[in-house]
Protein backbone atom coordinates (compact mmCIF):
# COMPACT_ATOMS: atom_id res chain seq x y z
CA UNK A 1 0.00 0.00 0.00
CA UNK A 2 1.03 3.15 -0.23
CA UNK A 3 0.40 7.19 0.07
CA UNK A 4 0.69 9.99 -2.15
CA UNK A 5 0.65 13.61 -2.33
CA UNK A 6 1.40 17.22 -3.09
CA UNK A 7 3.21 19.57 -0.70
CA UNK A 8 4.44 23.47 -1.10
CA UNK A 9 7.72 24.63 -0.23
CA UNK A 10 10.11 27.68 -1.47
CA UNK A 11 6.83 28.48 -3.21
CA UNK A 12 6.57 25.71 -5.47
CA UNK A 13 4.54 22.78 -5.57
CA UNK A 14 6.55 19.21 -4.86
CA UNK A 15 5.42 15.47 -4.44
CA UNK A 16 5.77 12.92 -1.93
CA UNK A 17 4.81 9.05 -1.31
CA UNK A 18 5.10 7.00 1.81
CA UNK A 19 4.32 2.96 1.24
CA UNK A 20 4.65 -0.54 2.84
CA UNK A 21 4.74 -3.66 1.52
CA UNK A 22 4.61 -6.93 3.01
CA UNK A 23 5.68 -10.34 1.96
CA UNK A 24 5.47 -13.81 2.81
CA UNK A 25 6.50 -16.59 0.94
CA UNK A 26 6.76 -20.69 2.20
CA UNK A 27 8.71 -23.59 0.35
CA UNK A 28 8.52 -26.93 0.73
CA UNK A 29 10.04 -29.75 -0.87
CA UNK A 30 10.24 -33.43 -0.62
CA UNK A 31 12.30 -35.70 -3.25
CA UNK A 32 13.07 -38.96 -3.89
CA UNK A 33 15.88 -40.41 -4.92
CA UNK A 34 16.55 -43.08 -7.73
CA UNK A 35 18.97 -45.89 -7.71
CA UNK A 36 19.81 -48.08 -10.58
CA UNK A 37 22.77 -51.27 -10.79
CA UNK A 38 23.44 -51.80 -14.09
CA UNK A 39 27.07 -53.20 -15.05
CA UNK A 40 26.98 -51.56 -18.52
CA UNK A 41 27.13 -48.12 -16.84
CA UNK A 42 30.55 -47.09 -15.36
CA UNK A 43 30.52 -45.02 -11.95
CA UNK A 44 33.80 -43.16 -12.36
CA UNK A 45 34.87 -40.32 -9.67
CA UNK A 46 36.87 -38.69 -12.54
CA UNK A 47 33.48 -38.33 -14.37
CA UNK A 48 32.21 -35.95 -11.80
CA UNK A 49 28.59 -36.47 -12.19
CA UNK A 50 28.68 -37.73 -14.99
CA UNK A 51 28.08 -41.88 -15.59
CA UNK A 52 29.08 -43.76 -18.71
CA UNK A 53 27.38 -45.74 -20.68
CA UNK A 54 29.87 -48.86 -21.61
CA UNK A 55 28.24 -50.74 -24.42
CA UNK A 56 26.12 -50.50 -27.84
CA UNK A 57 23.39 -48.31 -26.52
CA UNK A 58 20.94 -49.54 -29.44
CA UNK A 59 21.88 -52.85 -27.90
CA UNK A 60 21.03 -51.82 -24.30
CA UNK A 61 18.23 -52.76 -22.54
CA UNK A 62 17.98 -50.17 -19.26
CA UNK A 63 17.25 -51.86 -15.89
CA UNK A 64 14.74 -50.58 -13.59
CA UNK A 65 15.44 -47.69 -11.22
CA UNK A 66 14.90 -48.08 -7.60
CA UNK A 67 13.22 -45.22 -5.67
CA UNK A 68 13.46 -44.24 -2.06
CA UNK A 69 10.75 -42.88 -0.19
CA UNK A 70 10.14 -39.33 -0.86
CA UNK A 71 11.45 -37.12 2.75
CA UNK A 72 11.77 -33.73 3.27
CA UNK A 73 14.32 -31.69 1.16
CA UNK A 74 13.57 -28.23 2.54
CA UNK A 75 11.13 -26.52 4.63
CA UNK A 76 11.63 -22.81 5.10
CA UNK A 77 9.53 -19.54 5.39
CA UNK A 78 10.91 -16.12 4.32
CA UNK A 79 9.33 -12.73 5.38
CA UNK A 80 10.30 -9.45 3.83
CA UNK A 81 9.15 -6.49 5.01
CA UNK A 82 9.45 -3.11 3.08
CA UNK A 83 9.10 0.60 4.20
CA UNK A 84 9.79 3.57 2.03
CA UNK A 85 9.73 7.18 1.53
CA UNK A 86 10.65 9.21 -1.00
CA UNK A 87 9.80 13.08 -2.12
CA UNK A 88 10.06 14.83 -6.12
CA UNK A 89 11.76 18.04 -5.50
CA UNK A 90 11.15 20.80 -8.18
CA UNK A 91 14.24 22.62 -7.98
CA UNK A 92 12.87 25.02 -11.35
CA UNK A 93 10.75 24.15 -14.21
CA UNK A 94 13.72 22.53 -15.93
CA UNK A 95 15.93 20.94 -13.05
CA UNK A 96 14.04 18.13 -10.51
CA UNK A 97 15.69 15.93 -7.77
CA UNK A 98 14.23 12.50 -6.62
CA UNK A 99 15.41 11.24 -2.57
CA UNK A 100 14.05 8.52 -0.92
CA UNK A 101 14.77 5.92 1.13
CA UNK A 102 13.68 1.75 1.29
CA UNK A 103 13.67 0.04 4.63
CA UNK A 104 13.91 -3.80 4.05
CA UNK A 105 13.53 -6.46 6.85
CA UNK A 106 14.17 -9.86 5.78
CA UNK A 107 13.69 -13.62 7.84
CA UNK A 108 14.18 -16.80 7.11
CA UNK A 109 13.29 -20.11 9.26
CA UNK A 110 13.60 -23.27 8.76
CA UNK A 111 16.16 -25.46 6.80
CA UNK A 112 17.56 -26.34 2.92
CA UNK A 113 18.82 -29.71 2.43
CA UNK A 114 19.04 -30.10 6.01
CA UNK A 115 20.82 -27.38 6.49
CA UNK A 116 20.09 -24.22 8.27
CA UNK A 117 18.07 -21.68 6.10
CA UNK A 118 17.87 -19.15 8.81
CA UNK A 119 19.06 -15.64 8.80
CA UNK A 120 17.64 -12.15 10.37
CA UNK A 121 19.05 -9.04 8.45
CA UNK A 122 18.03 -5.39 7.87
CA UNK A 123 19.10 -2.63 6.19
CA UNK A 124 17.92 1.18 5.14
CA UNK A 125 18.51 1.69 1.46
CA UNK A 126 19.26 5.27 0.03
CA UNK A 127 18.46 6.19 -3.46
CA UNK A 128 18.60 9.89 -5.41
CA UNK A 129 17.91 11.40 -8.92
CA UNK A 130 18.27 14.25 -10.80
CA UNK A 131 16.75 15.20 -14.43
CA UNK A 132 17.79 18.30 -16.61
CA UNK A 133 15.55 19.67 -19.69
CA UNK A 134 18.39 20.89 -21.96
CA UNK A 135 15.26 21.73 -24.15
CA UNK A 136 11.96 20.45 -24.71
CA UNK A 137 12.95 17.39 -26.48
CA UNK A 138 16.29 16.48 -24.46
CA UNK A 139 16.54 15.67 -20.86
CA UNK A 140 19.75 14.63 -18.84
CA UNK A 141 19.75 12.83 -15.87
CA UNK A 142 21.93 11.02 -13.11
CA UNK A 143 20.65 8.28 -10.68
CA UNK A 144 22.34 6.33 -7.58
CA UNK A 145 20.89 3.05 -5.60
CA UNK A 146 22.03 1.15 -2.83
CA UNK A 147 21.64 -2.48 -3.42
CA UNK A 148 20.12 -4.93 -0.90
CA UNK A 149 18.30 -7.82 -1.82
CA UNK A 150 17.77 -10.37 0.10
CA UNK A 151 17.81 -14.70 -1.26
CA UNK A 152 17.41 -18.09 -0.85
CA UNK A 153 19.61 -20.92 -1.24
CA UNK A 154 22.95 -22.26 0.47
CA UNK A 155 26.16 -21.28 -0.17
CA UNK A 156 29.50 -23.36 0.10
CA UNK A 157 29.74 -22.91 3.93
CA UNK A 158 26.56 -24.97 4.36
CA UNK A 159 24.95 -21.46 5.46
CA UNK A 160 21.82 -19.51 4.09
CA UNK A 161 23.07 -17.61 1.27
CA UNK A 162 23.65 -13.92 2.94
CA UNK A 163 21.76 -11.08 0.67
CA UNK A 164 23.33 -9.47 -2.57
CA UNK A 165 24.86 -5.78 -1.24
CA UNK A 166 26.32 -2.81 -3.35
CA UNK A 167 25.93 0.56 -5.48
CA UNK A 168 24.87 1.32 -8.80
CA UNK A 169 24.98 4.91 -10.67
CA UNK A 170 23.66 5.62 -14.11
CA UNK A 171 24.07 8.80 -16.42
CA UNK A 172 22.12 9.15 -19.54
CA UNK A 173 20.12 11.18 -22.21
CA UNK A 174 16.51 10.56 -23.21
CA UNK A 175 15.02 12.42 -26.36
CA UNK A 176 12.04 12.43 -28.13
CA UNK A 177 11.13 13.92 -31.59
CA UNK A 178 7.97 14.14 -34.48
CA UNK A 179 5.88 15.23 -31.63
CA UNK A 180 6.79 12.71 -28.70
CA UNK A 181 6.38 9.78 -32.03
CA UNK A 182 9.71 8.95 -32.01
CA UNK A 183 12.04 8.45 -28.63
CA UNK A 184 15.74 7.47 -28.06
CA UNK A 185 17.60 6.62 -25.29
CA UNK A 186 21.28 6.91 -23.94
CA UNK A 187 22.70 5.85 -20.99
CA UNK A 188 26.12 4.88 -19.32
CA UNK A 189 26.19 2.36 -16.11
CA UNK A 190 28.35 0.88 -13.53
CA UNK A 191 27.33 -1.32 -10.34
CA UNK A 192 28.90 -3.20 -7.85
CA UNK A 193 27.39 -6.45 -5.57
CA UNK A 194 28.64 -8.56 -2.74
CA UNK A 195 27.94 -11.57 -2.59
CA UNK A 196 26.28 -11.99 -5.97
CA UNK A 197 25.08 -15.90 -6.72
CA UNK A 198 27.05 -17.50 -9.77
CA UNK A 199 26.21 -20.81 -10.42
CA UNK A 200 26.43 -24.38 -8.60
CA UNK A 201 30.39 -24.55 -7.26
CA UNK A 202 31.29 -27.42 -9.38
CA UNK A 203 28.56 -27.93 -11.96
CA UNK A 204 26.59 -30.54 -10.75
CA UNK A 205 23.23 -30.40 -10.83
CA UNK A 206 22.50 -32.40 -7.20
CA UNK A 207 24.98 -29.85 -5.83
CA UNK A 208 22.60 -26.99 -4.03
CA UNK A 209 25.66 -25.01 -2.90
CA UNK A 210 25.83 -22.18 -4.55
CA UNK A 211 29.14 -20.51 -4.98
CA UNK A 212 29.06 -15.99 -4.60
CA UNK A 213 31.73 -13.74 -5.58
CA UNK A 214 31.95 -9.58 -5.57
CA UNK A 215 30.72 -8.12 -9.42
CA UNK A 216 31.56 -5.06 -11.14
CA UNK A 217 29.67 -4.39 -13.80
CA UNK A 218 29.95 -1.26 -16.34
CA UNK A 219 28.26 -0.84 -19.91
CA UNK A 220 26.42 1.16 -21.99
CA UNK A 221 23.03 1.13 -23.67
CA UNK A 222 21.65 2.71 -26.54
CA UNK A 223 17.35 2.66 -27.68
CA UNK A 224 15.36 3.86 -30.22
CA UNK A 225 11.53 3.52 -30.41
CA UNK A 226 8.70 4.54 -31.96
CA UNK A 227 7.04 6.14 -35.24
CA UNK A 228 9.33 7.24 -38.39
CA UNK A 229 7.15 7.52 -40.67
CA UNK A 230 3.11 7.63 -40.82
CA UNK A 231 3.93 3.74 -41.83
CA UNK A 232 6.99 2.66 -40.22
CA UNK A 233 7.32 1.67 -36.70
CA UNK A 234 10.43 0.81 -35.26
CA UNK A 235 12.47 -0.46 -31.98
CA UNK A 236 16.41 -0.53 -31.40
CA UNK A 237 18.66 -1.63 -28.92
CA UNK A 238 21.95 -1.88 -28.25
CA UNK A 239 24.04 -3.30 -25.03
CA UNK A 240 27.40 -3.38 -24.35
CA UNK A 241 29.11 -3.74 -20.59
CA UNK A 242 31.72 -5.74 -19.17
CA UNK A 243 31.41 -7.71 -16.02
CA UNK A 244 34.45 -8.67 -13.67
CA UNK A 245 34.57 -10.98 -10.96
CA UNK A 246 36.39 -8.96 -8.27
CA UNK A 247 37.26 -11.86 -5.77
CA UNK A 248 39.06 -13.89 -7.87
CA UNK A 249 39.79 -12.20 -10.86
CA UNK A 250 39.26 -12.31 -14.56
CA UNK A 251 35.63 -11.86 -16.40
CA UNK A 252 32.38 -13.50 -14.47
CA UNK A 253 29.10 -14.75 -16.10
CA UNK A 254 30.92 -15.58 -19.38
CA UNK A 255 27.48 -17.43 -20.62
CA UNK A 256 25.65 -13.71 -21.07
CA UNK A 257 26.93 -11.81 -23.97
CA UNK A 258 28.79 -8.84 -23.67
CA UNK A 259 27.42 -7.20 -26.42
CA UNK A 260 23.77 -7.59 -27.60
CA UNK A 261 21.61 -6.25 -30.72
CA UNK A 262 17.59 -5.69 -30.98
CA UNK A 263 16.11 -4.53 -33.66
CA UNK A 264 12.00 -4.85 -34.92
CA UNK A 265 10.37 -3.34 -37.98
CA UNK A 266 6.87 -3.03 -39.07
CA UNK A 267 5.53 -1.25 -41.80
CA UNK A 268 1.65 -0.56 -42.74
CA UNK A 269 1.30 -1.04 -46.64
CA UNK A 270 -0.28 2.46 -47.96
CA UNK A 271 -2.09 0.81 -50.53
CA UNK A 272 -3.34 -1.76 -48.31
CA UNK A 273 -3.43 -0.29 -44.97
CA UNK A 274 -4.89 -3.39 -43.25
CA UNK A 275 -1.72 -5.22 -44.27
CA UNK A 276 1.25 -4.75 -42.13
CA UNK A 277 4.79 -6.31 -42.90
CA UNK A 278 7.53 -6.61 -40.30
CA UNK A 279 10.93 -8.23 -39.16
CA UNK A 280 12.88 -8.73 -36.26
CA UNK A 281 16.95 -9.14 -36.10
CA UNK A 282 18.68 -10.62 -32.72
CA UNK A 283 22.10 -10.93 -32.45
CA UNK A 284 24.16 -11.92 -29.60
CA UNK A 285 28.60 -11.56 -29.05
CA UNK A 286 30.38 -15.18 -28.38
CA UNK A 287 29.75 -16.51 -25.27
CA UNK A 288 31.49 -19.65 -23.40
CA UNK A 289 31.08 -21.58 -19.91
CA UNK A 290 33.79 -23.51 -18.28
CA UNK A 291 32.43 -26.64 -16.44
CA UNK A 292 34.84 -27.87 -13.65
CA UNK A 293 33.00 -31.07 -13.11
CA UNK A 294 33.97 -32.14 -16.24
CA UNK A 295 37.16 -30.02 -17.74
CA UNK A 296 35.56 -28.42 -20.74
CA UNK A 297 34.56 -25.26 -21.93
CA UNK A 298 31.50 -25.03 -23.89
CA UNK A 299 31.61 -22.33 -26.56
CA UNK A 300 28.85 -20.61 -28.69
CA UNK A 301 29.97 -18.57 -31.64
CA UNK A 302 28.02 -14.88 -32.23
CA UNK A 303 24.87 -15.33 -33.79
CA UNK A 304 21.86 -13.69 -35.45
CA UNK A 305 17.93 -14.82 -35.73
CA UNK A 306 16.04 -13.21 -38.26
CA UNK A 307 11.97 -13.72 -37.97
CA UNK A 308 9.51 -12.56 -40.66
CA UNK A 309 5.84 -11.58 -39.90
CA UNK A 310 2.80 -10.15 -41.70
CA UNK A 311 -1.12 -9.62 -40.74
CA UNK A 312 -3.93 -9.09 -42.45
CA UNK A 313 -7.26 -7.03 -40.80
CA UNK A 314 -10.52 -9.15 -41.66
CA UNK A 315 -12.58 -6.70 -39.71
CA UNK A 316 -12.41 -4.72 -36.96
CA UNK A 317 -12.28 -7.63 -34.57
CA UNK A 318 -10.94 -10.69 -36.72
CA UNK A 319 -7.10 -10.30 -38.01
CA UNK A 320 -4.83 -13.12 -39.73
CA UNK A 321 -1.07 -13.42 -38.62
CA UNK A 322 1.79 -15.26 -40.31
CA UNK A 323 5.38 -16.01 -38.83
CA UNK A 324 8.32 -16.95 -39.81
CA UNK A 325 11.42 -17.93 -37.05
CA UNK A 326 14.92 -18.25 -37.54
CA UNK A 327 14.38 -18.02 -40.85
CA UNK A 328 17.96 -18.82 -41.87
CA UNK A 329 17.87 -22.00 -39.62
CA UNK A 330 20.76 -21.05 -37.62
CA UNK A 331 21.81 -23.48 -34.97
CA UNK A 332 22.85 -22.23 -31.50
CA UNK A 333 23.29 -23.05 -28.16
CA UNK A 334 21.56 -21.95 -25.03
CA UNK A 335 20.51 -23.23 -21.09
CA UNK A 336 24.74 -22.71 -20.25
CA UNK A 337 24.33 -22.11 -16.63
CA UNK A 338 22.80 -25.39 -15.99
CA UNK A 339 26.16 -26.45 -17.51
CA UNK A 340 23.95 -27.98 -20.08
CA UNK A 341 23.58 -27.15 -24.16
CA UNK A 342 20.93 -27.51 -25.99
CA UNK A 343 19.98 -26.49 -29.27
CA UNK A 344 17.55 -23.82 -29.64
CA UNK A 345 14.14 -23.72 -31.98
CA UNK A 346 15.14 -24.37 -36.03
CA UNK A 347 13.37 -22.62 -38.11
CA UNK A 348 9.32 -22.82 -37.60
CA UNK A 349 6.26 -21.45 -38.76
CA UNK A 350 2.94 -20.21 -37.38
CA UNK A 351 -0.84 -19.04 -39.02
CA UNK A 352 -2.73 -17.86 -36.52
CA UNK A 353 -6.85 -16.34 -36.37
CA UNK A 354 -7.21 -13.89 -34.00
CA UNK A 355 -10.32 -12.16 -32.41
CA UNK A 356 -10.60 -8.37 -30.70
CA UNK A 357 -13.76 -7.58 -29.29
Amino acid sequence: MNVQGSYSLFGREHEATLGYSYLQSKQHDQESNGFINDSNIKNDDSLGYARQLTTNWASWTPQSITWSAFSDASNYTQKLNSVYAATRLHLNDDLKLLLGLNYVQAKSEGYNYNKPATYDENKVSPYAGITYNFTPEYTGYLSYTSIFRPQSGLGTDNKALKPVEGESYEAGIKSSWLDDKLTGTLAVFRTEQTNYPLRNSDGNPLNRKVETSDLRSQGVEVGLAGQLTDHLNIAFGYSQFSLKDLKNGGDARTYNPNQTINLLTTYTVPALPKLKVGASLQWQEATKLYDSSINSTITQDAYALVNLMTSYDLNNHISLQANANNVTDKKYLYSFPDGQAFYGAPANYSVAVKFKY
